[in-house]
């Protein structure tokens, strides 16, 4: 919270950047903390969870936290603070018009994300057993970025449909040298044709079917009603 609050006054494109600096500073830090962070050979022999003992349990576990996530995402979202920072994200001269304190707002959002990336990241130390300055890098980042983009990052289920999405096209690559070319094309891809992701080309697809129906309707019901008042007509 205390470096969210420092950093959450800097304009979008120089909070990424502070973030992503930030970012290199505590790498910097992890290679040269010693004993303490293993410098740049990482830490092993990491104990593993009882309840990450087989793939099944692993799957059920991730699944599990996956799903605890939505649930509370949805019920925020659904709140007065999801409410508040939604106006903070279209307009922050609205938010503070609305009585919002901006700065400390920021500062929780921030603080959440980051809490959420511990969380995996916990989880993923305990999986592997082994961790390193090298097991998270920059570019796992920006796949975790072209996930979110790819499902719907406004929606809350779009970086989970992103992140299932990918993970199973990543399958039928050839081989690892094509992943950055692969990555490229698909937020080229989305950026084009469906700049909403997944969810928002599958939402404007419904909603144009639900104004197809309702225009079918009033134009089918017309001739039946016309055919009843002949019918009611005197002779």
């Amino acid at each position: 919270y205390p470096v969210a609050r420092a950093v959450n006054r800097l304009s979008p494109l120089a909070l990424a950047i502070a973030t992503l600096f930030f970012s290199q500073i505590v790498d910097l830090a992890i290679r040269h903390g010693g004993d303490f962070t293993g410098n740049y050979i990482g830490l092993s022999a990491i104990p593993p969870l009882p309840l990450l003992a087989s793939p099944v349990a692993l799957h059920l576990t991730g699944w599990g936290l996956v799903c605890l996530v939505v649930v509370l995402y949805s019920n925020l979202v659904d709140s007065a603070w999801g409410r508040a920072m939604a106006t903070l994200r279209y307009d922050s001269l609205r938010a503070t018009a609305d009585g919002i304190d901006v700065p400390w707002m920021r500062s929780v959002a921030l603080a959440l994300a980051a809490a959420l990336a511990g969380l995996a990241g916990w989880l993923y130390a305990h999986h592997s057993t082994y961790l390193s300055p090298d097991s998270l890098t920059t570019s796992q980042s920006l796949s975790a970025l072209l996930m979110a983009v790819v499902g719907g990052a406004q929606f809350v289920l779009g970086p989970v449909v992103g992140a299932v999405a990918l993970t199973l096209l990543l399958r039928f690559l050839p081989g690892q040298e094509l992943i950055g070319m692969f990555y490229g094309g698909v937020l080229i891809l989305v950026l084009v044709a469906m700049p909403g992701g997944l969810l928002g080309a599958l939402d404007q697809f419904y909603r144009r079917l639900t104004r197809r129906a309702r225009s079918v309707a009033p134009a089918a019901a017309r001739p039946a009603a016309m055919a009843a008042a002949s019918a009611a007509a005197p002779e």
